[in-house]
């Protein structure tokens, strides 16, 4: 019996998939890797999966989250993991698609959104700041205008004089 014969149901499709889609195992794992950093995925953990052993005799079952990111980036969908068997891994794979599409109607914010975010927050503090500093700029510019330059007020003349 070929390898390909030992190959679990799941492990069959991901890599007929892959290979439909023009994806090497380095290429393929490391899409997953850019999707899902926390999935602890290398190529010859890909290549166990796929054949559904590592080495002779240990049978390698892939676990669901790995196997969903799996079938996402060789473009597999929820029902046809559930054709093989693994409904655990397609409920995974529909939450991947549901979560992305989400993120991709959910308006962006550029640099420039939390920019301005970051200022309106401040604004009132800016507010504040603007008075204060307006005020101190017109009360030294008073206490220093000619007319009153090197003169006493006129309240200290009364009392002196």
């Amino acid at each position: 019996m070929s390898t390909a014969e030992q190959a679990p149901p799941e492990g069959r499709l991901i890599r007929v998939a892959r290979k439909a889609r023009g994806l090497t195992v380095k290429k393929a794992v490391d899409l997953v890797r850019e999707r899902a950093p926390d999935i602890r995925l290398g190529e010859s953990r890909w290549y166990h999966i796929e054949g559904g052993t590592e080495g002779k005799d240990k049978i390698v079952i892939a676990p669901e989250d790995t196997l969903a990111h799996m079938a996402h980036v060789v473009g597999l969908t929820p029902d046809r993991l559930t054709e093989v068997g693994r409904e655990d891994a397609a409920e995974v794979l529909e939450e991947i698609i549901r979560q992305e599409a989400s993120a991709q109607s959910a308006p962006s914010t550029t640099p420039a959104d939390s920019q301005l975010a970051q200022i309106l927050r401040t604004w009132p503090r800016l507010q504040q700041w603007q008075r204060n500093t307006v005020a101190g700029v017109l009360e030294q510019l008073l206490s220093q205008s000619p007319e009153t330059a090197g003169k006493p007020a006129r309240a200290e003349e009364r009392r002196t004089g």
